[in-house]
């Protein structure tokens, strides 16, 4: 009997804090007793827990004392993992493996134990992000177990391959709602923009239709916005690629390694123009032009034919399932006139992080929990 440890699906916890994606034959439960804490395992319909495996996630938030001087957060993240490595090294189970790696806003301690629990010798494979916003900590600690009769079996073997390649690209977003509470102080409200029905993605409310709904519907570009001379123009475009073998024509499967490769033979721009971010389900590519003289119709005409100095900011975000790729592409050009203000910083890094958040509609969406 086979475990098809490769069917996968996708499950956000938390509000979209964590989202991950875990075998199919999987539930998610939470704690019986805390709170930030949930379980990833199998269960049948009788409630019992056949022994395939099991994910532990937590999930918990700290603040730390203001000082004059806030620290930096990449060497508070990195001063955290690598005491918890320290500390755990002089107390509990012998590390098998362990080491600090660098991630999006952070640290991740990744390391290998055992441990005996009821007679049964267990093997946890660690993953403790240290995630740092200004003042405010995010530790997400997810885990593998096994037990040892497992470890050594092939099936068990390429599930703990996968859940490890996944567990290291889930999308962590633990800051994302002061994220958005920040945004909306200096762009103005946060709105859920539904564009073809086929992506929803969080943007300021100026780029959207005009309408008191937190979430409405977009056919075209979004509006224009004018602010100390800036006009920023959003454009949205979806496209959907087909992936076949050369040779029998069939729909393929890309491996999950290969998401940011092929993104970038998609784009064909120079490498060292292009950043990608691992998703997953696909890879964000983010590349930006420096500033150009606006060209003849609609702005200059808006500046009284006044030169004005345009810029672009572009976004991929390609979503992959089995023979296709769905690639959104967004175009965020701010222009400034003359006396006008740069480029709004605050509009460009908050859609840095607003499009990691979009959510794929004609797939089927994460389960919450």
């Amino acid at each position: 009997m086979s475990f098809d440890f490769h069917k996968l699906k996708t499950i956000s916890i938390a509000g979209g804090e964590v989202t991950l994606r875990i075998p199919d034959r999987w539930g998610v439960w939470p704690h019986e007793t805390d709170e930030g804490r949930w379980g990833c395992f199998e269960k049948d319909s009788d409630g019992n827990e056949p022994d395939t495996g099991t994910v532990w996630v937590g999930l918990y938030h700290m603040q730390v004392a203001n000082a004059e001087t806030p620290p930096d957060p990449y060497d508070v993240s990195e001063h955290m993992a690598r005491s918890a490595m320290e500390d755990k090294a002089n107390i509990g189970p012998p590390l098998l493996e362990s080491h600090v790696f660098p991630v999006h806003q952070g640290h991740c301690w990744f390391h290998v134990c055992d441990v005996e629990e009821g007679g049964d010798m267990l093997r946890f494979w660690w993953f403790q992000f240290f995630l740092v916003r200004r003042n405010q900590v995010s530790f997400i600690s997810i885990n593998l177990v096994l037990t040892h009769v497992q470890m050594n079996d092939p099936e068990f073997v390429e599930l703990r391959d996968i859940m490890c390649r996944e567990i290291s690209i889930a999308f962590l977003d633990p800051f994302r709602q002061d994220d958005e509470n920040d945004a909306e102080r200096t762009l103005g409200p946060i709105i859920h923009l539904v564009c073809d029905g086929k992506v929803r993605l969080p943007v300021p409310k100026i780029f959207g239709p005009i309408g008191e709904a937190d979430e409405v519907e977009s056919d075209g570009p979004p509006e224009v916005w004018f602010e100390q001379g800036v006009r920023a123009g959003l454009d949205i475009a979806l496209e959907q690629v087909a992936l076949w073998d050369e040779n029998d024509k069939t729909p393929v499967s890309v491996d999950p390694d290969s998401y940011e490769d092929v993104l970038r033979n998609f784009l064909n721009l120079p490498v060292e123009q292009v950043h990608t971010r691992r998703m997953p389900n696909g890879a964000v590519a983010y590349h930006a032009r420096t500033a150009e003289p606006a060209r003849k119709g609609f702005i200059r005409g808006m500046t009284g034919g006044r030169p004005t100095a345009e810029y672009r900011h572009e976004w991929w975000y390609m979503y992959l399932v089995h023979g296709e790729a769905r690639v959104m592409h967004l175009v965020l050009r701010p222009s400034i006139v003359p006396g006008g203000a740069p480029p709004h910083p605050d509009l460009v890094a908050y859609m840095h992080r607003a499009v990691c958040r979009t959510e794929f509609l004609e797939y089927d969406p994460p389960e919450d929990h």
